[in-house]
């Protein structure tokens, strides 16, 4: 196969390489920007996958083994695809529950193919930039352009909002590496520049989403950019960056009240003190404690093995017409919280599986980002990737506490396979030598 030498790198990338990373560029770009805006770079991605594993077999088997706690994250995303896809099946509830989970295959295959190329995370860091200004020319398009109170792209209202802020910290964390003397001059500005911008314009997004669950995802960010600035990087010029980046996103907030935001907030105070005092006012936060008490009481009835979909939607009605919960609260199909969603579905099974998907990529990131601020040169290529890792999978895991994050495709898709990307591009123990 013909060699071409278009990386960022200076690595010389067969076709293949190059369509894959074209791929891992369209998957963050196109996410918010277009409907299904997510599918164009898996779609592209999974074909280069195939096409390296079939036509390009020398590579896919140069004798490169994948460590330990990267097999275990691709045995994670398929116990979980193999576990949904067979209690659906048992339970008799139609292959309709098969689509999404399946997905979390086809990242581990992708991911098992990107972790034994060698692509230039300027692909990455590019499509993070790019998408998350789509993200918020969209926002801002349909908040003054067509009037509309809340924005959520092309996608439901609360996962736009988690996606944008999501993108908006990976673009802060891509500054570990564009800011730093491993990234050449030309591309340090460009690229730099890219993630600036970016950052506005996806938590833009996310205050015009009005999703206030989103918002949650700032509170892990905060404790590990600070530590990872402070104590790795002793970078205070960065870390002066993105607290007047994050001040600023804050003052616009309440400089901009029409953005819904602020007065969502204050509702949900409202609900939630009246929730407290017994006096049930409904809303989105009344009605999340109340399917939360609901999945608990079903969890308590079966916990090993749940209720399946199916289960729980009748269960809950029958909570609901016995009075254990308030009325109008079965018609919700999920329970609004990761947690409590799987464990009434799914039972404890359910819930190690979900605990896997998220802490094997997690104790992977946490160690990659020790080994890469212990080097006696500060490894910024793979500190940016890990440190992004850990905010992609801490958004999910909080912002989960008041959403199911993997009830959409958009959800599943967009965290399984940026975790094959990530977690891919850092796989190998050679990393690139970026000029």
């Amino acid at each position: 196969m013909r060699k071409l030498n278009i990386n960022a790198g200076g690595f010389a990338h067969s076709a293949t390489d190059n369509s894959l990373a074209f791929g891992i560029f369209l998957l963050p770009t196109l996410s918010l920007a277009l409907p299904s805006g997510y599918s164009y770079g898996i779609i592209i991605i999974l074909l280069s996958a195939i096409a390296i594993r079939v036509f390009d077999s020398e590579k896919y088997q140069s004798g490169f083994a994948l460590s330990t706690p990267v097999s275990l994250i691709i045995l994670s995303l398929v116990l979980y695809a193999v576990f949904w896809i067979g209690d659906a099946a048992l339970r008799g509830e139609g292959v309709s529950d098969f689509d999404r989970p399946i997905r979390f295959l086809i990242a581990a295959l992708c991911l098992s193919v990107i972790a034994r190329t060698r692509i230039d995370s300027a692909w990455l860091w590019m499509g993070l930039g790019l998408g998350s200004i789509n993200a918020g020319s969209v926002a801002l398009w349909q908040w003054t352009v067509n009037g509309a109170s809340r924005a959520s792209g092309f996608a439901p209202t609360n996962k736009f909002g988690l996606i944008a802020i999501t993108m908006a910290l990976m673009c802060l964390s891509g500054l570990i590496w564009s800011t730093s003397t491993s990234c050449s001059g030309k591309k340090r500005f460009f690229i730099s520049g890219l993630l600036v911008i970016g950052s506005f314009f996806g938590f833009t997004a996310a205050m015009l989403s009005g999703s206030r669950g989103a918002w949650i995802a700032l509170i892990p960010a905060t404790i590990v950019y600070s530590l990872v600035l402070t104590r790795i990087l002793q970078a205070k010029y960065i870390l002066r960056l993105t607290s007047m980046l994050g001040l600023f996103v804050i003052l616009l907030v309440y400089i901009l009240p029409t953005s819904n935001i602020v007065n969502r907030l204050e509702d949900a105070g409202s609900q939630l003190e009246a929730y407290v005092n017994g006096d049930f006012v409904g809303g989105s936060v009344g009605f999340r404690l109340e399917m939360w008490k609901g999945a608990g009481l079903l969890f308590i009835e079966r916990p090993y093995i749940g209720w399946g979909e199916l289960g729980y939607y009748s269960k809950m009605h029958e909570l609901e017409t016995n009075g254990a919960i308030q009325e109008h609260t079965a018609r919700f199909t999920h329970a609004h919280n990761d947690w409590f969603n799987v464990l009434a579905k799914k039972g404890l099974a359910g819930g190690l599986i979900l605990l896997a998907v998220y802490f094997t990529p997690l104790v992977f990131f946490i160690q990659t980002t020790l080994r890469a601020g212990r080097a006696k040169v500060v490894n910024t290529h793979m500190l940016a990737l890990s440190v992004s890792g850990i905010v992609l999978v801490c958004s999910f895991m909080s912002v989960g506490i008041a959403q199911v994050t993997f009830n959409r495709n958009i959800g599943i898709m967009f965290y399984a396979f940026m975790i094959a990307v990530l977690v891919g591009l850092l796989a190998r123990d050679r990393l690139p030598q970026e000029n």
